[in-house]
């Protein structure tokens, strides 16, 4: 589950993507498949974990907003703000602010608390507020861009044992589930929670 579904119980999550996932089957109207009667979805099978089980995140931020400011002197600078790191508000495309988030893992959380961290001191810099050559897309008018960020648990680390968090959405990870390995780039869609 995601966010959007923490008002349900963990057994209304599950009825539900599985529910969800046998209706988007249906809608690919693949022959022989094109009525409930024809395949079953098996229940969705979960972690025991209510929270802290998530593998994958991808918040979001908007291009700092840029403030021109009078300083003692009579100087003036252009001071440099980051609003929110975090996701969207379900009724709109503003962004909450969201400083570590219940449902995913420890390791994801303590990523995303650093790089939440560095984003804030490059923000203050003016360092995101660079304007890039590719089109404008969800930025500000002055073309400096905002982003989503990824956080994906992989399996840990053989070597050390640590949990391997991977933030490069073109970089390959393995996740085991029940024992099959499954390996593929972290940005491609694999859900496993």
């Amino acid at each position: 589950g995601g966010c959007q579904y923490q008002m349900m119980s963990i057994e209304a999550q599950r009825e539900w993507k599985t529910k969800h996932v046998q209706e988007v089957l249906l809608q690919q109207r693949i022959e022989g498949y094109d009525t409930p009667e024809s395949f079953q979805v098996l229940p969705t099978a979960g972690t025991d974990d209510v929270y802290g089980y998530r593998s994958k995140l991808t918040p979001h931020y908007q291009a700092p907003t840029e403030r021109a400011v009078i300083d003692e002197d009579g100087t003036s600078s252009i001071l440099y703000e980051l609003e929110a790191i975090g996701f969207q508000q379900s009724s709109n495309r503003k962004l909450v602010d969201v400083q570590e988030c219940p449902i995913a893992t420890s390791a994801i959380n303590e990523k995303y608390k650093l790089t939440r961290q560095s984003l804030y001191a490059q923000a203050e810099q003016g360092l995101l507020n660079k304007t890039k050559k590719k089109k404008k897309k969800r930025g500000s008018r002055n073309g400096a861009l905002g982003a989503t960020l990824l956080f994906r648990q992989a399996d840990d680390d053989p070597e050390t044992g640590d949990p391997m968090v991977v933030t490069d959405h073109k970089e390959y990870m393995t996740t085991t589930v029940k024992g099959i390995r499954f390996r593929y780039q972290a940005g491609n869609f694999f859900q496993n929670n």
